[in-house]
């Protein structure tokens, strides 16, 4: 995919230089941050090393793989931010979070 296609799949980070959250918003200030690394990850490879990879076998092994699967975020993009959710926040919450905060809406036909 190239770094297009992964910006059009992040709510907060447009390939801007700085953070235009930052000091405004912390959750907008840390999101940009999560997707940015999102973007730099994806697109360095690096499958031995990228932190993607554990992020997506946590994910996977708490059994979130269908958690939202038919929407916009891809799922290493969901599995990094599970991670981080779990960071701050440990226990349950993360899909309430994600549907309530983060979430993309897609307009209704």
């Amino acid at each position: 995919m190239d770094k297009q296609k992964l910006l059009e799949r992040c709510k907060y980070y447009k390939a801007e230089k700085f953070n235009p959250y930052e000091s405004l918003e912390t959750h907008k200030t840390m999101l940009w941050e999560y997707e940015k690394l999102w973007v730099e990850w994806t697109l360095a490879g690096n499958i031995g090393s990228n932190p993607l990879i554990g992020y997506l076998h946590e994910y996977i092994n708490d059994g979130m793989e269908l958690f939202e699967d038919s929407d916009q975020t891809p799922i290493t993009l969901k599995a990094l931010l599970y991670n981080r959710f779990n960071h701050w926040c440990p226990g349950p919450g993360f899909e309430h979070w994600y549907k309530t905060k983060y979430q993309k809406k897609v307009p209704q036909k």
